[in-house]
């Protein structure tokens, strides 16, 4: 296989897995009334991509042969639906073309263990309990963890074990306790009011508190604060195993100590201050600055005429990036983001409404590469949203990527995880190189793979389907050989 098809073949398991977040991030809880209705159905999407075939042909050299192969992808994509389930514990992916499906896999995971089915299975799914999953996360961990293991001396079997083994509610519990311990000492830094009208981020107050306090006694009280819950007995198997290879305490002083200590044109000049005005208003502003490293940091938060605010700027040498949000209670939001570093800029906007639909638009104005992604949902029929993604190249005014569809309550699940004629195949197996297994499943996957792609080249155009049938052999014979 061409360098050039290997490229556009990863790109597009990328945009797979591109369709799927989309699902994940329009998802959307349904309301106290829908809940009676709509509690035992499925979750699901359902995706389509394209892609501009002349502007991505452009791209990628313009040469006669690439403009064919990408009008080849650009039929393929169109002909195809992603579609994605999961419902009480089961999930799938199931790749359809016209209304056949050609491809799906999919995973139960149920208390005793994880079984896996697929169209390329056939009648047999792939079962792992839960002590089989356990075995291939140590494995397939082995040499990182044994690495860090070796840095840190942490045994990461066991301290997985103690965290799980936590009593969570009281963690909180003290979690709490400690955070509102740190809270009322730095209420005790508060200085006198002042009143009188205060503007401060573009919104105007009639009081302000200082909090008289340096950046280093801040950081003083939080790395306290940290000593603190880490001596609560709630935690104390955690830092009995963090403690073998290093005293926690003892670097946490160490880090406070060259803090104070550092010279005077490294440290932060900070000044904190709370301010309130009408309608409940109140918003905490914090200015940090280094002179030496021209740097800045300003941000502030509350409540400001009953909208929540966030306002960041921050500012080097190299980079200068501004942040403002507002949001009501009920969840609708406005944002504006911008990111300047060099000849290279990025500005973001958004807007999202109590339904939790969205709008989102990202422009990156590059010399090498200028893009746009825009992303909006809305209201569909029935418990569904309707998702849009567009991504825009090099100036052009057609996307050279879309991706679109529905998610939310519906669909079902097609892979069968159990039943009489199901052939159970212990996981163990294929981690043991058992042969006979391996080569069973091998030539089972290899014909249903041909199946699908049989069934997918129906739902092509002749000269698509031709296409996909010759690279398929291709990469058939590929494996083959090796």
């Amino acid at each position: 296989m061409k360098k050039s098809t290997k490229i556009i073949v990863i790109a597009l398991a990328v945009l797979l897995i591109a369709a799927v977040a989309i699902y994940f991030i329009t998802r959307q809880a349904p309301t106290k009334e829908e809940v009676a209705q709509i509690i035992d159905m499925p979750d699901s999407f359902d995706a389509k991509i394209s892609i501009d075939k002349d502007t991505l042909g452009a791209m990628m050299g313009g040469s006669p042969q690439m403009t064919e192969q990408v009008g080849m992808i650009s039929s393929l994509l169109d002909a195809i639906t992603i579609k994605g389930t999961s419902y009480k514990g089961s999930a799938e992916l199931n790749l359809v073309a016209g209304n056949d499906s050609f491809l799906t896999i999919g995973a139960k995971n149920a208390e005793e263990g994880l079984t896996i089915a697929s169209s390329l299975l056939g009648d047999s799914v792939i079962y792992a309990s839960q002590e089989d999953l356990k075995k291939l996360m140590e494995q397939s961990t082995a040499g990182t963890a044994a690495t860090a293991a070796d840095a840190a001396s942490v045994d990461f079997k066991e301290l997985s074990e103690a965290i799980k083994g936590l009593d969570q509610k009281q963690v909180e519990k003290d979690c709490n306790e400690v955070g509102e311990s740190l809270k009322k000492a730095i209420e005790e830094k508060k200085g006198e009011k002042e009143t009188g009208e205060f503007t401060v981020d573009g919104f105007t107050f009639t009081s302000k508190t200082p909090v008289n306090m340096t950046f280093e006694e801040l950081m003083e009280l939080e790395i306290n604060s940290v000593k603190e819950l880490l001596g609560k007995e709630s935690l104390k198997p955690v830092v009995d195993i963090l403690s073998k290879s290093t005293d926690i305490t003892a670097e946490l002083d160490k880090a406070l100590e060259e803090l104070k200590n550092q010279p005077a044109d490294k440290k932060y000049n900070m000044d904190l201050a709370i301010y309130e005005g009408e309608k409940d208003s109140k918003y905490f502003a914090a200015s940090l600055t280094r002179e030496s490293a021209k740097e800045t940091v300003n941000f502030g938060f509350g409540t400001v005429d009953g909208l929540e605010r966030g306002i960041a700027h921050a500012e080097t040498e190299q980079m200068t990036m501004d942040i403002a949000s507002s949001g009501t209670k009920d969840g609708a939001f406005d944002i504006k983001a911008n990111v300047l570093s060099g000849s290279d800029k990025a500005d973001i906007t958004g807007t999202g409404d109590a339904k939790g639909n969205i709008d989102i638009l990202c422009d990156i104005q590059s010399a090498s590469m200028p893009a746009k992604i825009h992303v909006t949902t809305a209201d569909g029929e029935a418990n569904r949203k309707n998702f849009n993604l567009d991504v825009f190249f090099m100036g052009g005014e057609k996307p050279l990527l879309n991706i679109s569809g529905t998610a939310g309550k519906g669909g079902e699940i097609v892979s069968v995880f159990e039943g009489e004629k199901i052939e159970v195949i212990p996981i163990t197996k294929l981690m043991e190189g058992d042969q006979a297994t391996m080569t069973t499943l091998s030539m089972t996957a290899v014909t249903n793979l041909m199946k699908g792609v049989n069934t997918l080249t129906k739902n092509l155009p002749s000269e698509t389907a031709t296409w996909v049938s010759s690279l398929f052999s291709g990469l058939m014979g590929g494996a083959t050989q090796q």
